[in-house]
């Protein structure tokens, strides 16, 4: 049996959470999400089977050609809050483009703990509008002295930035 310890531990992150409220129905909304990033999750393990790099990058851009992202994962907790009496509509969606991700990760291999990224997006039942909210990537990403890590994690916010205002329709 191995035995293992933990590395030491240091607080790095005061991450910043971005929200619109926006006059857009929750469907609008996730309706627009879904016409940039796709309407299926991607698994991107089938994606890069048996490709070579460039023929990999390829096949990511099939997938991102609209926002530079795509879809990975939908969490739809609102399908079981409701259960407790919480009466919002709230789905998790998962975002991402290995092609932005790597240039992250290849300064810094545990920026792959926020990479792909996260949309919140939630309303109250019967009420107009809808919230969308996410967490600052560079805001989580970049925590050390490094420059290219905080210029890639940067250019990450702004491609996010684009997306989420297109989405909320501002």
């Amino acid at each position: 049996m191995s035995q293992s310890s933990p590395l030491p531990t240091r607080s790095l992150l005061k991450a910043t959470r971005i929200s619109y409220q926006c006059s857009a129905k929750f469907d609008t909304v996730l309706d627009r999400l879904y016409a940039e990033v796709g309407a299926s999750p991607v698994h991107i393990s089938s994606v890069s089977d048996g490709h070579s790099l460039t023929e990999f990058a390829d096949e990511v851009h099939k997938y991102v050609e609209k926002s530079d992202f795509m879809l990975f994962q939908i969490f739809n907790h609102g399908d079981w809050i409701k259960k407790f009496g919480v009466e919002h509509r709230a789905v998790r969606v998962i975002i991402g483009n290995p092609l932005i991700a790597i240039t992250m990760m290849k300064h810094d291999i545990t920026a792959g703990l926020f990479v792909p990224v996260e949309l919140y997006i939630d309303a109250v039942v019967g009420q107009p509008g809808c919230r969308l909210t996410y967490l600052l990537p560079s805001s989580l990403i970049a925590t050390a002295e490094n420059p290219e890590l905080t210029a890639a994690a940067e250019a990450l916010d702004a491609k996010l930035s684009v997306l989420v205002k297109k989405v909320v329709g501002g």
